[in-house]
């Protein structure tokens, strides 16, 4: 997560913690132009937050909402690479 990435391949690590809680949704590119439903996100490099910030997904797009629902309901059960296209722009998401 040290590395930047294209704006057209913005990589995405959502982290659960143990125990439960919210889900930190870190990237390496802070991409604010997206409209609609918004998730946080915290750039983290080694081990520090080195950005704050909010991704925007658009309404229309449930794709990312059901995969963060889904895997704070069981985190185990998403474990795993997850490839999204939100509002054109594809995303790898991280569950670990």
């Amino acid at each position: 997560m040290t590395s930047l990435h294209p704006a057209d391949a913005v990589r995405l690590l959502v982290e659960i913690p143990e125990g439960g809680g919210s889900a930190v949704v870190s990237t390496v590119v802070g991409d604010n132009r997206f409209t609609g439903n918004r998730i946080a996100w915290v750039v983290m490099e080694k081990g520090e937050p080195e950005s704050r910030g909010s991704l925007g997904l658009p309404q229309a797009d449930e794709a990312v909402m059901k995969l963060m629902r889904a895997t704070l309901e069981n985190p185990r059960a998403s474990d795993g690479l997850h490839e999204l296209t939100i509002a054109d722009h594809p995303f790898e998401v991280y569950i670990e």
